[in-house]
């Protein structure tokens, strides 16, 4: 087998997802430390991301554990986790599973902007990652990252026949990727035009920081044994906010909650209310009219980590139908597996004659991914088929991967169980 790693580096977390083609097909799954789905960015003496002695130090600051996941110290661990994942393989280009990136979070990584040339923003990660013996690293733009996941996702808008606009907003913690496309695709080919993008400094990091601080402010004192328990909480209410009717509150039942003071219940207004929001969303948006072009409403494809949460989704059906998956946090991560396959696809400028996708994929180095899911061979049958990123079951007969279950018992502080266990509490 052989596939791609997918990396999504965020300001306090790195999120992994790998594209692996098995049988015709290619199987996603997102990579977790073996306690997390969503990888904490810290790393010390004691211990790399859930493992790291630092989480559970004294501290007031909710990120004080956090140090540069584009440092060596965070990928020298990085590197650890998928060799240990990969059951020993070699998680390079040479070993037949290449790394490709995008980090708002890494310094010398910001957005991975440069879209892989050899002189950009990304030409630090790539050496870091060099130096802890991970050569290769292909960095793309989250931008386009996330528009490979819309465009191999089977039950997306991107069927064959597509032509029009499509704008992407991929959210970050603490930036979010604007830009505009014109997608031409027919059964076997794709044309993908780039229009002009952005890149602004606003996502979900500062709410999510006020909602901890609205629940430490109801403790009187009491503190979590980790603060990083507190923001995945935060996550899980931001979760059930998004699958909650805009109308009805929602109570707080993360961990602390046992000790408020006094109930925290929000609607979805009353946090779109807040200046945090506010500010971060209006920014978006109006981001987003300034980079429309005149023509027909494009599909708005909207995903990242920031967009667990309603807000910027909402905001946006005023531009166009919107496209979110059922996990956003996972799709600039997946995205960015499919990356190597499609680039060839992407072109600046006026629009170009639309290529094969499966020559762009065998011209490709890393192109070792069948064709994507909307390629059809005979009759209606796809080729490959891209699973959901999480909740994907094994085929009949195949036991179930080591991966999917947790390495230990959660955390005595862990948010109690809900409806369910969302996906950045598995691994």
């Amino acid at each position: 087998m052989s596939g791609v790693f997918g990396i999504d580096v965020q300001h306090s977390r790195t999120v992994v997802a790998l594209a692996e083609a098995a049988g015709g097909r290619v199987r996603t799954d997102p990579v977790g430390d073996g306690r997390r789905a969503l990888i904490p960015n810290a790393a010390d003496a004691a211990g790399w991301a859930s493992d790291a002695g630092s989480l559970t130090a004294s501290s007031s600051g909710l990120h004080h554990w956090r140090v540069d996941p584009g440092g060596a110290l965070f990928l020298r661990g990085l590197r650890a986790r998928l060799i240990a994942y990969l059951g020993g393989g070699d998680p390079t280009l040479a070993g037949g599973y290449p790394l490709c990136a995008v980090g708002e979070g890494a310094a010398g990584g910001e957005d991975a902007a440069d879209r892989g040339t050899a002189g950009g923003e990304g030409a630090e990660l790539r050496r870091e990652a060099a130096a802890a013996g991970l050569p290769d690293l292909l960095t793309a733009g989250s931008d386009d990252a996330l528009l490979c996941r819309w465009l191999t996702d089977p039950a997306g808008d991107a069927d064959p026949g597509f032509r029009g606009p499509v704008t992407v907003v991929s959210c970050g913690e603490r930036r979010t990727t604007i830009r505009e496309y014109e997608v031409v695709r027919t059964e076997d080919r794709l044309s993908v035009r780039r229009g002009p993008g952005r890149r602004i400094d606003a996502g979900s990091g500062a709410w999510t920081d006020r909602l901890c601080a609205e629940v430490l402010d109801r403790c009187r004192g009491v503190r979590p044994g980790s603060t990083l328990h507190l923001l995945d909480a935060a996550l899980e209410y931001g979760a059930r906010m998004r699958h909650t009717p805009s109308g009805r509150s929602l109570p707080w039942r993360g961990v602390l909650a046992d000790h408020l003071t006094a109930p925290l219940r929000l609607t979805r207004a009353d946090m779109a209310g807040w200046d945090e929001v506010n500010r971060a969303v209006g920014t978006i948006t109006g981001a987003v009219a300034d980079s429309r072009s005149s023509g027909p409403r494009p599909t708005v494809v909207v995903g990242g980590l920031g967009a667990v949460w309603p807000f910027a989704a909402d905001a946006l059906t005023r531009f166009g139908s919107v496209w979110s998956s059922t996990e956003p946090e996972f799709d600039v991560a997946v995205g960015a597996a499919w990356w190597p396959a499609l680039s060839g696809c992407f072109i600046d400028g006026p629009a170009g004659t639309a290529r094969p996708v499966a020559a762009v994929a065998a011209s490709r180095p890393t192109g070792r991914l069948p064709s994507p899911p909307w390629r059809p061979t005979t009759g209606d049958s796809p080729t490959s088929a891209i699973s959901p990123v999480s909740g994907t079951s094994p085929a009949a007969g195949e036991p179930e991967p080591p991966w999917k279950s947790a390495s230990g018992p959660p955390p005595a502080d862990a948010a109690p169980a809900d409806d369910s266990t969302p996906p950045w509490r598995r691994s």
